[in-house]
């Protein structure tokens, strides 16, 4: 990165797609600007707390890496309409998902989930949501219940493979 404002103020997307990224430097935090960040497809297995300065960030896709978990700081990027972490390791979700007001698309999908946090179900703008082949137990259903509309026969993990 450059040090020069102008140059940085023209970044506003960042697409480092199946590179096997490991780690993300923390000089990301100096793309104030940026609105959509794709880094689906590498070797990630946490976030830098840098990513929290992201305030504008609208879209992150961090699907298909070894996650094991989101970060609290998640919740600091209150602009985030699209957020993608399916295929990943995670076990459970940050209470602080519910400061994602602005969140219509979440895609959780294939991870290790066995609770959702009641929180989601604030999420009043969610109109997309995939909780696929997750080990939800019978609370994080009741919860999963709020999003009965765009749901279907998702929590019943026929179509999982695996075990």
């Amino acid at each position: 990165l450059t040090s020069d404002d102008k140059q940085i103020e023209r970044i506003t997307e960042i697409k480092w797609v199946n590179h096997g990224i490991r780690s993300i430097p923390g000089t990301i935090q100096d793309l104030g600007f940026l609105v959509k960040l794709e880094l689906e497809e590498n070797d990630l297995t946490t976030l830098p707390s840098e990513l929290k300065s992201l305030i504008n960030l609208e879209d992150l896709q961090l699907h298909d890496n070894q996650l094991v978990a989101l970060p609290a700081f998640i919740g600091y990027l209150n602009k985030l309409v699209h957020l993608d972490i399916h295929n990943n390791s995670l076990e459970e979700l940050p209470l602080s998902m519910e400061d994602l007001q602005n969140l219509n698309f979440l895609n959780v999908a294939n991870n290790k989930l066995n609770i959702l946090p009641q929180s989601l179900c604030g999420l009043s703008t969610i109109n997309s949501i995939n909780l696929e082949c997750n080990d939800l137990d019978a609370t994080s259903v009741d919860v999963a219940s709020c999003f009965h509309d765009y749901l279907g026969s998702q929590l019943n993990n026929d179509n999982c493979g695996g075990e």
